[in-house]
């Protein structure tokens, strides 16, 4: 099986990536259970997230949005 683009968001990042789809800053808390401290370190590295007013809520950006929207092939 070939391995998956970058650009496209894993199960995990999109999970993710649609809960800070509302508009608001989320803490990382509440966010899905099974995205830790590495999903939120590749999704801030990959700039589909950005901190928030504090140091653990985040919200999205629009490469995020964009990232979204991307069809899976």
């Amino acid at each position: 099986m070939a391995s998956r683009a970058e650009y496209l968001p894993t199960h995990r990042e999109r999970v993710v990536l649609q809960k800070l789809r509302t508009g608001t800053e989320i803490p990382a808390r509440k966010l899905d259970p099974t995205a830790g401290g590495r999903t939120l370190s590749k999704l801030l590295a990959k700039g589909w997230i950005e901190r928030g007013t504090s140091l653990r809520h985040y919200r999205i950006t629009v490469q995020g949005e964009e990232a979204l929207r991307t069809p899976i092939p």
